[in-house]
């Protein structure tokens, strides 16, 4: 597990760290999908329907490469992990019994700051005040709380 403390309360677990020469290379993250269970991964574009094709995480991108998508969650998964190990790209893994899939999913610091930002203000506001006020578990909406940051 990888921990970062410029980022307080953050931590994540990659599936596999890579090293080269004693230096963290790359990150290796595995998904294991219902949907591919029964195909090449490979295959995807070719042996699953169009509404099963736009469910997964992934899409055909240039020259017919797969590439994680942008909105899909494993994508701000993979970006987190990265930013909080410190490295520049991931091994987005799909696996089925059939065979392995491998997408490099390079490191975008423009799109993965302002999605840190909106999340460190989430978890701030709603998410730490939750540890302490415990209202989830008794069927209670979480209070969302505003800090305001005080001019010394």
């Amino acid at each position: 597990m990888g921990n970062f403390p410029r980022y307080r309360n953050t931590g994540c677990s990659p599936d596999a760290l890579v090293y080269k020469n004693g230096t963290l290379e790359y990150i290796v993250e595995i998904k294991i999908l219902k949907v591919l269970q029964r195909i090449k991964p490979k295959e995807f574009g070719i042996r699953l329907t169009k509404k099963a094709i736009g469910k997964l995480p992934i899409v055909k991108g240039q020259h017919g490469r797969a590439q994680l998508k942008s909105s899909h969650s494993h994508y701000y998964q993979v970006h987190m992990t990265m930013d909080i190990m410190k490295v520049q790209l991931c091994h987005y893994v799909l696996w089925s019994p059939k065979g392995i899939l491998v997408v490099k999913v390079p490191y975008d610091d423009s799109w993965w700051k302002p999605k840190l930002n909106e999340l460190i203000k989430r978890h701030a506001s709603l998410i730490a005040t939750e540890f302490f006020a415990q209202r989830t578990p008794r069927k209670l909406y979480p209070l969302p709380v505003v800090w305001e940051e005080q001019d010394d």
